[in-house]
């Protein structure tokens, strides 16, 4: 019997498969004695060096120091900048450990738990990581600092820093010279003199006195102080921070970019809650909501808040919280009558509905739910003088979490660490901007 062409074919495709597979195995060999090249080219770079990951740092109480909300972010990156000096330390970037905690779900406050901060020094493959926290009493600022051996989750030099708050850098400063003499590593003599800067107390004078002026709405003769210390100091955070808060917000008195022409001074009397919702009940939602408003009315730079005092803060705050609870059944400007300090305009805020939606994403033979929160607000702007003006805004806040609610810690909503805190805050910027448009 005679073979066909069909038959030898079918008698030499086994060979053939076997090539091809010799082939691709080759071909992954070779591409990872590359990557071994590579990696071992890496290795010799990094031979003798430490890898060090800076967390975020928290605060440690309730903090009464005014802006002060650039310290966490500042303290670390400082502390990073201030030990990378040292030749034989290599400073993760931060943009990673934020990609981890993203990838983690986690915020920054769960870095308060020893087992948590351990996890993410393992999963970053560093040799040390610092963790601490910072406190102000009075006008002091003390700066607490750890550094553990992520092997082990040992603690191998724990230090702290404190001076007046307006020398945050010097704190940092001290702060590092102390881990990186846990360390045993050489202080440098000028990293050792810039730690300990004579006093200045022009700074300490400018700085109080822009305060007070922009507290009085005085901007520009605030800006003027706040850039007096930068030209003294050119990296002070604080007047970095100041300088940079006013000169956005900042808008000329009637050039007509204000929807009243000029700038107006602002008192919140009033914020309703309609939605059904148990996680909506606290009160302490409330008192951060008249935060946000604050912040994106000032952002605006037409509006400046009343209640600059603690006294008046009080009494807002009580306005606030029995009309989120519906047990005023007046308005609130009219049920305390002289007692509401002066202002031009009478902002409201109202509420409106929160809504959830569960999805879940097929990827084979894997599959990850998502909750989409979406939060509707209405803002009403009332004016002593001109229209009434109400503008609504939506927000909306993805998690994967179980929990929808809002974190509370030590008496304080967090908005930005859970997905509706982000909605509502998202809702109450739309708000805003829609009230500013031109009508």
């Amino acid at each position: 019997m005679q073979a066909t062409p069909d038959d030898w074919n079918n008698m030499a495709a086994p060979g053939r498969r076997w090539r091809h597979a010799f082939r691709a195995f080759m071909l992954v060999m070779l591409l990872c004695c590359g990557l071994s090249r590579l990696a071992a080219g890496q290795a010799a770079e990094d031979a003798g060096r430490l890898h060090i990951a800076v967390y975020p740092f928290l605060a440690d109480g309730t903090i009464n120091l005014p802006h002060s909300a650039f310290l966490p972010d500042w303290i670390s990156q400082s502390l990073a900048e201030d030990l990378a000096e040292a030749p034989s330390l290599t400073i993760l970037e931060r943009q990673n450990i934020d990609a981890l905690l993203g990838e983690l779900q986690l915020g920054t406050s769960e870095l308060v738990d020893a087992d948590t901060r351990l996890r993410l020094g393992r999963l970053l493959g560093v040799d040390y990581f610092v963790f601490g926290s910072y406190l102000a009493v009075g006008d002091r600022l003390l700066v607490s600092a750890h550094l553990v051996r992520t092997a082990s989750g040992v603690v191998v030099q724990s230090a702290d820093s404190d001076g007046d708050y307006l020398a945050v850098k010097p704190i940092v400063r001290r702060l590092s010279i102390k881990l990186l003499n846990g360390l045993g590593h050489r202080v440098q003599a000028e990293m050792a003199r810039s730690a300990a800067p004579p006093a200045d107390l022009a700074i300490k004078t400018l700085y109080d006195e822009g305060r007070e002026l922009e507290q009085k709405g005085n901007i520009p003769a605030a800006l003027s102080r706040y850039r007096a210390i930068l030209k003294r100091e050119a990296d002070n955070p604080w007047a970095r921070e100041a300088v940079g808060r006013l000169s956005a917000a900042r808008q000329p008195d009637g050039d007509g970019s204000c929807p009243d022409g000029k700038r107006q001074v602002f008192i919140v009397s009033g914020i309703e809650n309609q939605v059904n919702d148990a996680t909506w009940e606290n009160r302490l939602i409330a008192v951060g909501l008249i935060n946000l408003v604050h912040e994106e009315l000032f952002a605006t730079g037409c509006y400046l808040p009343a209640d600059t005092d603690p006294q008046t803060r009080r009494m807002i705050q009580d306005l606030v919280i029995a009309s989120w609870a519906g047990t005023s059944a007046t308005s609130p400007m009219e049920r305390q009558g002289n007692e509401v300090p002066a202002y031009d305009t009478d902002v409201r805020l109202i509420v409106r509905s929160f809504k959830k939606e569960r999805s879940r994403l097929m990827l084979g033979p894997f599959s990850r739910g998502k909750v989409t929160v979406s939060v509707t607000v209405e803002l009403i702007l009332r004016p002593k003088q001109g229209p009434v003006r109400s503008a609504v805004g939506t927000g909306e806040g993805v998690t994967r979490s179980k929990s929808l609610g809002f974190k509370i810690r030590e008496d304080k909503v967090h908005f930005d660490e859970s997905s509706v805190g982000i909605a509502v805050h998202e809702a109450i910027k739309a708000a805003v901007k829609k009230a500013m448009a031109p009508s």
